[in-house]
């Protein structure tokens, strides 16, 4: 089975947004949030991503 560079780039995307979803769903629970379901790539999803992006430039 030949796997084409855009097979690895599409599973290379989908691996590294699981990895985010689980960093996220770990933050949501440190803060008492674990049960807010979260969909990639989904707006609530960018929401959270851009949530944690101003926390993380108001703590510099």
């Amino acid at each position: 089975m030949i796997i084409t560079q855009q097979e690895l780039i599409k599973e290379n995307r989908k691996q590294e947004l699981r990895l985010v979803e689980r960093n996220i769903e770990g933050q949501l629970d440190s803060l008492g949030l674990a049960t807010l379901p979260i969909e990639p790539e989904g707006e609530y999803f960018w929401s959270l991503i851009n949530l944690m992006r101003s926390a993380e430039d108001d703590s510099k």
